[in-house]
């Protein structure tokens, strides 16, 4: 059989000295990626592709090239019209899932004393089902979750015992279509898989942990686009954070090590702050990307072509990993043990093989959302004035961590930014950032900002701000609230913490003074701490800071239409 093969790569761009090996045949891809090889095997044949800046790719047949079935999702088979010719597309990625280690507690213990490099992510026994491995830190328990409303501040003011959620409108979760319970529950288990990736795949050079929240796809084909929300956590340039970057070690407490940069994914992500638990509850396909800055380093992720870029390779990972498709749901696992899907399993894993004739390209990048938190601002920030597009940090080549696209694909892809309490030591303070958000609010028709701040981030009054940007939302206002009204404090008689809320056009700010998620009013007996509540807003340690993102994520979420159900 005479072949036609073209190697791409994310972008979708021809990949120039790829070596291709099929069975005995072997050519070298020029400029416009494709070859002709011959095969004389009739069936079970072996595809290779090779090329040193990106993942390897093997794909075996079961059958005929053309007949049969292959293991390899990121291979698209076309037969042609004689039955001895076909044409092949095979796309290369440039992430990975990140190595794992199952290190004992006792070596772990001893490495962490030092600050040694686990150089993986630790995996163990899930709690709930021993015989299942998961990432250490990602226990994958079920817990009740509360749904903030879109309108989020209440009409009247809370009473005095009300606390956490109680202090905000909320619904229960959207309950699966095929679950027969009306608990609020969230489970994880059968929702979705965390994955830690490498970007890039190679540590020759700069290489950065990401961790990603897939979603299971209950579909037949991969969908055509992926619509994306990407999370910067605050900065980890500080002492808690200087171990070997980024599967390092250290002890938490006198007998507990800890991986500070791998811990991230559970702090934000997962059960503290419970990011994909919003996701499930509100029944939303979107992929949740966190990448996590090497002491300070966001590398890539703050220009906009690396961001786009990245969110291109993970869909490509997604898809090589039948994530994209009910191929990826724990009935259809096919070659993948379900022992190791919460534990950084991965189809290029012999014997770990999944057959399929399914041939359709890895779903386009949707509709992203930009969010972040308390001092990831300045990442954010620095992806706001119409100059940064392009890379322009050396130790980053355009062809391998940016985009062919122009501009305004980045603009029109980009579509919401959510601001979850930030602040900018060192960026500047508000009057720096009111700028950039009004360029960027400016550079698309369809594009949406979302705030919500607590009284410690100094937010701004939308009704009395002078700046140019709040006179642009005030000319589409169309709903305003707040706690407590003129005739709740005439009632209340004694200060009490307040709220705000305003609607308009694509946008929508929310300001709540800090006692107003963190304590209630005061009474007789002062202050009251709230204490460990389910779902938890502020643990007894933290503060309304800690809380806002609990709060701000749920919000944004129910208002916006990303990873919505078409």
């Amino acid at each position: 059989m005479n072949c036609k093969i073209t190697a791409l790569d994310a972008n979708g761009q021809p990949i120039a000295g790829a070596n291709i090996t099929l069975d005995e045949s072997y050519s070298v891809t020029p400029l416009n990626g494709t070859v002709q090889l011959l095969t004389v095997r009739p069936e079970r044949s072996t595809l290779t592709v090779y090329h040193p800046d990106y993942v390897r790719e093997t794909v075996h047949f079961s059958g005929t090239i053309t007949g049969g079935e292959w293991d390899n999702a990121l291979l698209e088979v076309q037969p042609e019209i004689r039955v001895d010719e076909a044409t092949l597309t095979i796309r290369l990625g440039r992430c990975i899932l990140a190595p794992t280690s199952e290190i004992s507690g006792e070596d772990m213990i001893a490495l962490a004393q030092k600050k040694g490099d686990v150089r993986g992510v630790v995996v163990g026994r899930l709690d709930r089902d021993p015989k299942r491995k998961a990432y250490r830190e990602h226990k994958h328990n079920s817990k009740p979750v509360e749904v903030a409303a879109p309108i989020l501040i209440p009409e009247n003011y809370p009473p005095e015992e009300a606390a956490g959620w109680r202090r905000f409108e909320t619904r229960p979760p959207a309950v699966p279509n095929d679950s027969k319970s009306t608990k609020p529950l969230v489970e994880v288990v059968d929702e979705g898989r965390f994955l830690w990736l490498m970007y890039p795949h190679k540590p020759s050079g700069p290489q950065y942990a990401v961790l990603v929240w897939s979603p299971n796809l209950p579909l037949k084909d991969p969908p055509p686009t992926l619509d994306m929300i990407l999370f910067y956590p605050p900065t980890t340039e500080q002492d808690s954070y200087s171990v070997p970057y980024p599967f390092g070690v250290q002890m938490f407490t006198p007998k507990d090590p800890d991986q500070p940069y791998m811990s991230l994914g559970i702090k934000y992500l997962g059960e503290e702050n419970g990011f994909y638990y919003q996701l499930i509850a509100q029944r939303r396909s979107a992929v949740l990307i966190m990448p996590i800055c090497n002491y300070g380093d966001y590398g890539p992720f703050t220009r906009g072509e690396g961001v786009l870029r990245l969110c291109r390779e993970v869909s490509l990972l997604l898809h090589r990993e039948r994530r994209t498709t009910k191929l990826s749901l724990p009935s259809t696992l096919g070659g993948l043990d379900p022992a190791y899907t919460l534990a950084g399993a991965s189809l290029r894993d012999f014997p770990f093989l999944l057959y399929s004739s399914a041939s359709s390209a890895p779903p386009q990048v949707g509709s992203i959302a930009l969010s972040f938190y308390s001092n990831s601002a300045r990442p954010v920030k620095s992806l706001m004035p119409s100059s940064s597009y392009p890379i322009k940090d050396s130790r980053f080549p355009k062809p391998l961590f940016g985009c062919p696209d122009p501009e305004q694909i980045w603009r029109s892809t980009w579509r919401e930014l959510w601001d979850m309490d930030g602040f900018h030591p060192g960026t500047g303070t508000w009057l720096a950032y009111l700028p950039l958000l009004a360029t960027w609010f400016s550079a698309h028709p369809a594009r949406i900002i979302r705030l919500c701040h607590s009284s410690g981030r100094s937010p701004r009054d939308v009704d009395s701000d002078p700046h140019p940007l709040f006179k642009t939302l005030r000319s589409t206002l169309n709903f305003t609230r707040k706690v407590p009204s003129t005739r709740d404090s005439k009632k209340l008689a004694r200060n009490v913490p307040s709220a705000s809320e305003w609607h308009g056009e694509r946008w929508s700010v929310v300001r709540f003074d800090n006692g107003y998620v963190s304590h209630l009013p005061p009474g007789k007996e002062g202050p009251k701490k709230v204490g460990w509540q389910v779902p938890v807003l502020v643990p007894p340690w933290a503060d309304a800071h800690q809380a806002t993102p609990r709060v701000a994520f749920s919000h944004f979420l129910a208002m916006s239409e990303l990873g919505k159900t078409k």
